[in-house]
């Protein structure tokens, strides 16, 4: 998908516009100034075509994302061994609008705090032209960093909520989410912040050991076969928080 969508149309500008003689040679050697030049005006366009491609990979991720974690909470919901594929896509489609409207709006509700936690602090520090502007900066983003476990749980929740109790009424599952999070806080927090570590390192980790360029056809192999393994590894961990967050929602 990414290569459809972003790295095939850009391949093909730079085979047009130079050729394929010692392109990649030279974007591989580093920044080259005369080889970015020698595109002309063309690469605007390039960068424009690049930019698109990439908001719709994003875009269509985000809604994939959505979809499959409809059929997840609702497979991890329902705990039972008599769950099929086809409910699983079923649950995933009956679940989707519920689930992209109430991520939508936890997405905003993270961004107007973050926006009122940094941004009120610069705007109060420039007014008063005070000195402690980077001080109020690292006490805001500390602030933001610790209340994205918080937004999480919100979310998780919702879905858990709606997976339960039908997806007609999503503020109502919000709302339960902000009195799940804060009714259980201490243990749903330490949880989440557990799963954002493990997340993380996971990340980390997988960046570290897919930085590598192998050079012959053994190498690929065991490059996409890593890959596989990962991504496996990364579903594994999703569903685990989502998993857990189930589990107190039952309890």
């Amino acid at each position: 998908m990414a290569i459809s969508l972003v790295a095939g149309p850009f391949q093909r500008f730079i085979t047009t516009s130079v050729g394929n003689s010692n392109a990649a040679q030279m974007i591989k050697e580093g920044f080259n100034i005369s080889f970015w030049a020698d595109l002309g005006p063309g690469l605007i366009s390039a960068l424009s075509s690049l930019a698109s491609g990439v908001l719709l990979l994003i875009l269509t991720l985000f809604f994939i994302n959505i979809f499959l974690t409809g059929g997840l909470f609702d497979s991890l919901r329902a705990n039972s061994r008599r769950y099929m594929t086809g409910d699983f896509f079923k649950s995933s489609a009956k679940l989707f609008f519920a689930y992209l409207l109430a991520t939508i709006l936890v997405l905003f509700m993270i961004l107007f705090f973050g926006g009122l936690v940094i941004g009120v602090p610069i705007i109060i520090s420039r007014a008063s032209e005070g000195d402690g502007l980077t001080m109020l900066l690292k006490i805001s983003s500390i602030i933001f960093i610790l209340s994205i476990p918080i937004f999480l749980l919100i979310i998780d929740y919702a879905r858990t909520w709606l997976s339960a109790n039908g997806p007609s009424k999503v503020f109502k599952a919000i709302a339960y989410g902000f009195k799940a999070t804060f009714s259980g806080f201490i243990a749903s927090y330490v949880f989440m912040v557990l799963m954002m570590a493990i997340q993380g390192g996971f990340v980390f980790l997988a960046s570290k050991l897919l930085s590598f360029n192998p050079e012959t056809g053994g190498g690929l192999l065991v490059l996409f076969l890593l890959s596989q393994v990962l991504l496996f590894i990364r579903l594994f961990l999703r569903a685990w928080r989502y998993g857990g967050v189930v589990a107190m929602y039952f309890t």
